[in-house]
Parts: structure tokens; C-alpha cells; sequence
């Protein structure tokens, strides 16, 4: 009776469609200097700014920034380990807090993950910000959660303080198709047999979900997770703000003078290819043109070519600073495009050649793990809550261990620390291997740990082998 009337007041508390509408309108007022920031970088991703510049006189689009989006994106898209930490050292609590691990892995994989993280590492390097959506799938024994990453732009936080963690409730905008599938989260928007879209709005907050379809309610799920099941990633921190700093607000400016260059530069070609031609005297027909031609000119008849006085801007040079300055910003620098760097060139010079990018690329492992540790433990908390007497697979490999048996929700019992554990990259492979080794001869953790933080798939078989 208790839980009755406390269901009672929660739901006589409830938000209505009308106040989500008002604070939709509130928090797009609110958000509407970053969607402006997040519409100006898409356009410089994907060269529509300076398609639409003419007026500047650019011809030729240099898209560094492009580059450095997609550089960053590739060296995010594998993604990490992840461990449970046990709730106790009994033997019990080790095998629980590895079978968690392997209820991770089977969500995560079932998710496409490595797809899910390279939409994810896209918007980190772009924008700066992206959201996860952490949904039940209800009706499948195994893929327990669906992952969404919804736009950036449609994503919109109430926040209730400058924590930029304490986050009261949230909408997400978007079109919904309608069709043959539903589920609790996917209410099926029906228009006889056509495939329709529609102006959806979710608003989640702690304790229901509320979908509204053109500004009406739709459904409504009183969840009562206690929490919200959207976590938000940063890639450069952004104190007191949820949105973050992404890779090229900085380099944007000079992007743009880049492409001014490079077009100049093309001007000045073109132009030494086809001077201006000064005739004096002639009036006759059109003279001849191209290898080999001759012109018989009259006695007080003269032809020159209009050329630069003296030699042509040095365009190349301010080509060359333009472009290191971009690549300072971004810290992408020749090296990482396997540009200017000699034969023979010791390990070490390529390691301080690499120094930026490799301090960045650690940057966006420290905020994206953090969010995945966020994400982990909302996992746990759905699955707990929702299967907490249901049985379900695990079933997938984990670090070169294959790996199939039964849970139940009760068994994670409240136990939600993670980390996340990155492998060595292509970046830092042979200074992570280092810094292993040196950890193991000192003494500071075992073969196996070692062999686990270098990326070694199934440590176990190895130390069978090296035996």
C-alpha cells in the first residue's frame, strides 16, 4: 500500500507536454550559441563553408580540418578493455565481477561498439560533445541494452547546478519512422501502410520517459531508475559547461586563410601561364597562340608580356607557416602523416616528433573512459532493475577467450565500479610497451598485467606457451 501511494505522488508530480514543450523552447534559447558553433564546424568537416565563399575569392579547399577530424577518429575507433572491480577479494566476488565483464563485453558487442565508438570519437574531435542513450530492449535474451548516439545538436541537458554531472532531466529531439517494429522506447507511428516520419521529442529524466509525436504525448514509462540513462562525453574539458572543446575552433580562422592562399597561389600560376600579351601598332586579325607561333609584326610594331615587377609573391612560404600553425592547433603535425621524417630516424626523435598527438590522443581515452565508466555503471543498473530474477546468455570472446553461460540481474548485487583499460595504439605502441617493462622489472605488477596492458589477447595461453 505504501509503494501504491508513493506511485501515486510520483505520478501526480509528473511532468505534462506542455511543460516539456516549454522547456524544449527553453533549453534551445539556452543551447542556441553552441548549435551555432556545432552548424559552423559541421559546414568547415564538410567544406560548405568555403563552397559558399566565393566572395573571398577561394577556389581550392586545402580541408586540414577535415584531415585532423578523421585522423583522430581512426586512432579512436578501437576500443578499450574493460574491467570490473571486485566487491570484496573472496573467491566468489572474483568470479562475479568476471562474469559482469563478460555481461559488458556481450552488450557491447551486440552494440557494434567499434561503429558506435568511431560516431562517438567523430563528434569528440568535431564538436567537442556527444551523448549516449542507454535503453532497455526488451524481448531479447541476450541483447539486453540498445545504444544510441543521438546529434549533438538535438540533445538538450537541464542542468541543476555548474556540476556538470548533476543533470536534472533531458530531451532528445528527432524524426521517428514509423513501421513494423516496436518496443517500449519505439512506439510504432502508424499512417496506413506508408513509412512516415514524424517530429518526436524524448524527455527522460530519473524516473520516466514521456514521448510526445507533433507536441502530443504518445506513451509514457515510469521507469523509476533513480537515474538518467544518458551520459554525456567531453573531448578538451570545458569547466562548469557540458559541451566541451573540440579539435578546430582554434584552427578555424587560419583554415580559412589557408584555402585564401592556396587559391592566390593559383591565380599567380595561372596568371605566369597566360600573361597579359601588350601588342602596340597591330590592328589586324587575331595573332596566333601556343608552341611554335609566329608573329610577323611591322616595323613600328612591338609585343610584350604584362609580368609581376620582379619576382612573384613568396605565396608558398606563407603556405608552409599557415599550414605548421593549423597543425600546432590541432597538434597533427608532419609526423603523424609519416611526412618529413628521415631514414634512419631513431626511435626516440620520432617519439618527441609524436609528442602532441600523443598527449592529445591520451586527452580523449581520459574523457571517453570516463564516460564509459559512467555508461557501465548505468548498464549494470538497468539490467539489475529490469532482469533482476530473469535469466539471460553471455556469450562473445573476451580477450581471446571465448566464453557462453547464464546470469541472472541479482547476481552484479550493487557492484558497479569499472575501468577501462586502453591497448597500446599505433601512436604509443612502443612507449606503453616501455613503460610496462619497466613496471614489471620493478616489480610493480605482475607478467600477466603486463601482458593485458600491452594488448596481448589471451595472456594465459601465452604464459602456457612461454613455459
Amino acid at each position: 500500500a505504501r509503494r501504491i501511494k508513493i506511485r501515486q505522488a510520483l505520478r501526480a508530480m509528473s511532468i505534462t507536454a506542455k511543460q516539456i514543450l516549454e522547456q524544449k523552447q527553453y533549453l534551445l534559447g539556452k543551447y542556441a550559441n553552441r548549435n551555432e558553433v556545432y552548424r559552423k564546424l559541421r559546414s568547415f568537416y564538410d567544406a560548405e563553408y568555403w563552397k559558399n565563399s566565393e566572395v573571398q575569392g577561394i577556389k581550392l579547399i586545402y580541408n586540414l580540418l577535415a584531415a585532423a577530424v578523421d585522423r583522430y577518429t581512426d586512432f579512436m575507433i578501437q576500443p578499450p578493455d574493460w574491467r570490473v572491480l571486485p566487491a570484496g577479494t573472496s573467491s566468489d566476488l572474483i568470479k562475479a565481477a568476471d562474469k559482469q565483464e563478460k555481461l559488458l563485453y556481450t552488450q557491447y558487442d551486440l552494440n557494434e561498439i567499434s561503429i558506435v565508438q568511431a560516431w562517438m570519437a567523430n563528434l569528440q574531435a568535431l564538436l567537442g560533445f556527444y551523448a549516449l542513450e542507454i535503453r532497455p530492449n526488451p524481448g531479447n535474451s541476450e541483447k539486453l541494452i540498445q545504444l544510441d548516439v543521438p546529434v549533438p545538436e538535438y540533445v538538450l541537458p537541464m542542468p541543476k547546478s555548474d556540476n556538470i554531472w548533476d543533470i536534472e532531466s533531458c530531451i532528445i529531439l528527432g524524426d521517428q519512422y514509423g513501421g513494423n517494429k516496436t518496443n517500449q522506447y519505439q512506439p510504432d507511428i502508424k499512417a496506413g501502410e506508408r513509412i512516415v516520419q514524424a517530429n518526436i521529442i524524448k524527455y527522460y529524466d530519473k524516473n520516466e520517459l514521456v514521448i510526445l509525436q507533433d507536441g502530443k504525448e504518445v506513451q509514457r514509462i515510469e521507469h523509476d531508475f533513480g537515474f538518467l540513462p544518458v551520459v554525456f562525453g567531453q573531448n578538451r574539458v570545458k569547466p562548469h559547461y557540458l559541451e566541451g572543446i573540440g579539435d578546430l575552433e582554434q584552427a578555424s580562422g587560419l583554415q580559412q586563410y589557408l584555402n585564401e592562399l592556396m587559391s592566390w597561389n593559383a591565380d599567380i600560376i595561372e596568371y605566369m601561364a597566360n600573361p597579359i600579351q601588350v601588342i602596340k601598332g597591330y590592328t589586324g586579325d587575331k595573332l596566333p597562340t601556343g608552341p611554335g607561333a609566329q608573329w610577323q609584326l611591322g616595323k613600328d610594331m612591338d609585343a610584350s608580356f604584362l609580368l609581376w615587377p620582379g619576382s612573384p609573391p613568396d605565396v608558398e612560404r606563407m603556405l608552409s607557416t599557415v599550414q605548421r600553425a593549423i597543425e600546432d592547433l590541432t597538434f597533427l603535425g608532419d609526423a603523424t602523416f609519416g611526412r618529413n621524417i628521415p631514414s634512419g630516424t631513431s626511435g626516440s626523435a620520432v617519439k618527441s616528433l609524436l609528442s602532441g598527438i600523443q598527449a592529445a590522443f591520451l586527452r580523449k581515452q581520459v574523457t571517453m573512459g570516463t564516460m564509459y565508466k559512467k555508461a557501465n555503471e548505468v548498464i549494470f543498473r538497468i539490467i539489475e532493475k529490469y532482469w533482476a530474477n530473469k535469466e539471460f546468455t553471455l556469450r562473445g570472446t573476451k580477450r581471446g577467450t571465448t566464453y557462453i553461460e547464464t546470469m541472472t540481474g541479482k547476481e552484479i548485487a550493487g557492484n558497479y565500479r569499472t575501468q577501462v583499460i586502453w591497448a597500446p595504439g599505433i601512436l604509443d605502441q612502443s612507449s606503453r610497451v616501455d613503460l610496462e617493462i619497466t613496471k614489471l622489472n620493478a616489480k610493480l605488477q605482475s607478467r600477466r598485467t603486463a601482458m593485458e596492458n600491452v594488448g596481448i589477447i589471451s595472456p594465459n595461453d601465452e604464459l602456457e606457451l612461454i613455459r
